[in-house]
């Protein structure tokens, strides 16, 4: 069976400072079989990874090392570790990704997406991912009551497409 993609963003090289340097959407609680997928994503950014800094809560058990690409890699969970995010450290750099939870709703996740990747510096990438969710299940609401009033016959039905003939005059 093909791997999918990784739902993965990197934020360029000189782009908007902010809270996070990218974001990742996995489709898994799977931290070991998703980071197989992303580490090809992540290897010009981060020099030989060589640790992967994890919430516990976010992921499903995890063995404390895993190879990738012939590497060792430690996988270091923590309960002190911001929500919803994974820190992603080489030998040189360390890279934070705000972490959309696996099962989140498309629109949600594409909004948590679009808030962390346009520079929200002081929002933790568990605010952004609460803030998508709360807007999206608003937008959701309003367009429900918009169908209802319609359906009650709120908006008058919209004009006819046909001309209008003008009246004929007779002398």
């Amino acid at each position: 069976m093909p791997l999918e993609s990784a739902r993965f963003e990197l934020k360029p090289l000189g782009s908007i400072v902010g809270a996070v340097d990218g974001v990742w959407w996995p489709r898994s609680r799977n931290l070991r079989d998703e980071l197989l997928q992303v580490y090809p994503l992540l290897r010009d950014r981060v020099c030989h990874l060589e640790r992967v800094c994890y919430r516990y809560s976010n992921w499903d058990s995890v063995p404390r090392k895993v190879s990738i690409d012939g590497d060792i890699v430690r996988l270091d969970g923590y309960t002190t570790q911001e929500l919803d995010t994974v820190r992603f450290v080489g030998i040189r750099t360390s890279l934070v990704f705000a972490l959309i939870p696996p099962g989140t709703e498309p629109e949600v996740a594409e909004l948590a997406s679009m808030l962390a990747m346009t520079g929200a510096v002081t929002q933790s990438a568990h605010a952004l991912n609460e803030e998508a969710a709360d807007t999206t299940a608003r937008i959701h609401q309003r367009q429900v009551a918009e169908r209802v009033w319609d359906d009650e016959g709120g908006h008058a039905p919209p004009p006819s497409r046909t001309a209008m003939r003008p009246a004929e005059v007779t002398p």
